[in-house]
């Protein structure tokens, strides 16, 4: 299984992927993996800026069970 996960992981990093709420809506568990200095603002405006259209993503601070897996350089503009 972690082969699996780790082969399906490996592919969306490679190609990145977007999804709306749809998508996200009605998911028990949602996992984002988020590398890189070019992730950064997007990842700050999710965390830490208001919910709204023009950050489609800022809709997971309603998530029940939302997990960041980000290395230090997309966490950099998190506030501490």
């Amino acid at each position: 299984m972690e082969t699996l996960v780790f082969s399906i992981v490996q592919q969306m990093c490679q190609r990145g992927c977007n999804y709306g709420y749809r998508y996200y809506h009605g998911r028990k568990k949602i996992i984002l993996i988020a590398y890189g200095s070019k992730k950064a603002a997007a990842i700050r405006e999710m965390v830490n800026g208001p919910v709204t259209d023009s950050m489609p993503a800022s809709i997971l601070q309603k998530h029940q069970d939302v997990t960041l897996f980000l290395d230090e350089e997309a966490a950099s503009l998190l506030k501490k």
